[in-house]
Order: C-alpha cells, then sequence, then structure tokens
C-alpha cells in the first residue's frame, strides 16, 4: 500500500495550523520565501558536471539554473508531481550527485531543475510521475538517512505543497497556479470579515484558532468547483482514488472498485 501510504504521510496546508498562522501573519505572501547567502561547493559543482558528462544526462544553463534530463525519459503519465528539496547552497551539488547517483543505481529518470538563486524557495525540482513518485520519495528517504546535516539544515517546502518530514515538499503540476489564486482569494476576505466581528487586531488573527479553522473551512469551500482536493489541497481531487487504484493493482487485487476517476484520468 505504499502509494496511500505516501498520501498519508503527507502533511498538507490544511492540516498545518503553523503554516496557515504563517499565511495570516504575512497576508502578502502565499509562498515561503527566504534568504541564503552562502556558496558553492567548488568541488561537488566540478563532480556534478562530471556526473553529467559520465552519465550521458542533457543538461542546460539559463541564468542562474541547471536543468537535467536522464536519457530513458518517462512517457506521459496519470499524473505528474513536482518534488521540492531547499538544501543549503553548499549542499546542493553534492545533494544533486547523490540523486543522480542513485537514480543510476536504480535505474530511475530524472528531470531535476536546480535553481542557485539565493531568494528562492525550490532550490531542487524533481518532475516525477505517478508510477514513479513513490521511488523518488523513497531515494530522498535514503539520501536523508545518508546525510541527515544535508536534511537537518535544510529550509521547509514552498508552503503551498505537501509536506514529508518537513523537508520533502511535493505537489501535483495541476492546478499549482489556481491553488495560489483559491489560498489568495479566501485569505483576504476571510481576514476581513472576521476583523469586522470580532475584537481581534490584525496582527493577532493568526493566534486566534477559531479563526484558523475558519480558514480551513473557507478554503475547502473554495476548492468544490475547482480540480484540486478539499481534504489536500497539494493535490488534486482524483489523487487520492488514484492512489488507491494504483496500490490495488500493484497488489493484483480481486477486489473490483470504482472511484469514480474521470476517463482521462484512466489509462
Amino acid at each position: 500500500m505504499k502509494y496511500i501510504d505516501l498520501y498519508n504521510r503527507t502533511v498538507d496546508l490544511l492540516e498545518d495550523n503553523e503554516r496557515l498562522k504563517k499565511l495570516a501573519r504575512d497576508i502578502y505572501i502565499v509562498e515561503d520565501y527566504r534568504v541564503d547567502e552562502s556558496k558553492r561547493n567548488e568541488q561537488e559543482k566540478e563532480k556534478l558536471f562530471a556526473n553529467i558528462k559520465k552519465y550521458q544526462a542533457k543538461s542546460s544553463v539559463a541564468g542562474k539554473s541547471i536543468y537535467i534530463e536522464s536519457p530513458n525519459q518517462e512517457e506521459s503519465s496519470l499524473e505528474y508531481y513536482s518534488i521540492y528539496i531547499n538544501p543549503k547552497i553548499e549542499d546542493m551539488d553534492k545533494f544533486t550527485n547523490r540523486i543522480l547517483e542513485k537514480c543510476e543505481e536504480k535505474n530511475l529518470p530524472y528531470n531535476i531543475n536546480l535553481s542557485y538563486v539565493k531568494n528562492e524557495h525550490k532550490r531542487v525540482k524533481i518532475k516525477a510521475s505517478l508510477e514513479n513518485l513513490p521511488n523518488y520519495i523513497e531515494l530522498l528517504d535514503e539520501i536523508g538517512k545518508e546525510y541527515p546535516e544535508i536534511k537537518e539544515k535544510s529550509a521547509t517546502p514552498p508552503i503551498l505543497a505537501g509536506s514529508i518530514d518537513n523537508w520533502i515538499g511535493y505537489s501535483i503540476n495541476l492546478d499549482y497556479l489556481s491553488r495560489v489564486r483559491v489560498v489568495s482569494n479566501v485569505l483576504f476576505p476571510t481576514i476581513q470579515n472576521w476583523l469586522e466581528n470580532s475584537t481581534d487586531k490584525l496582527n493577532t488573527v493568526a493566534d486566534n484558532p477559531l479563526f484558523i479553522e475558519k480558514l480551513k473551512e473557507n478554503i475547502r469551500k473554495e476548492v468544490e468547483d475547482e480540480n484540486i482536493s478539499s481534504e489536500k489541497i497539494c493535490f488534486s481531487k482524483y489523487t487520492k482514488p488514484l492512489f488507491m487504484d494504483k496500490d490495488h493493482k500493484m497488489e493484483d487485487s480481486p477486489v473490483i472498485t470504482n472511484y469514480n476517476v474521470p476517463k482521462q484520468y484512466k489509462k
């Protein structure tokens, strides 16, 4: 049941009161930006480009970003996911080298975007198919155990991504901008309405647990007509059924299930 276990491991914005408080305290920011003035490790940087050549990966540089693709790219998938990890800049090349090495060991395709901009909220971004999503999370779990210092120093994932162990973030690619819009549309009027009908001040709204519950309730209402899950907004409304379906197929279960997944989401 690795797909549904992965789903259950994911802490979403709607389950994380601290992230919701952060949104309410800084209402002009819906992403968790941070500053890191550290510099790249030159030795690991050289190793990274040597590995790219060694593994015959495609690479391109755009500004302070590097794009790396394996030769064995995947075909189209039911759903694609973005995985975000935010190591310190001095750890990024070492971390990426280990990802490449492990992907080669496991014959796992990879599509990685590295950003060396100091004001960035998604330093390492990996594109993963539905089929390989658990393999990538497993790979990152392994790296986290090998290099606990990198995991410990990593900044938190983007605020609207689902979070695992507070260092791996991921979300379905579909409707990411829609999720940003949903949160923005709900946050401002909820705060305004609350201030008009309570004794709270703007700087104390986030500390009121009743407000946080109201914010969750309003976000869930807002996504009703969207292709977004009201349980975990980092996913589409079809993600959990797809995860359950994948688990059943992997177990070769005799149970016939129909989760009302739209036709375009079925192979």
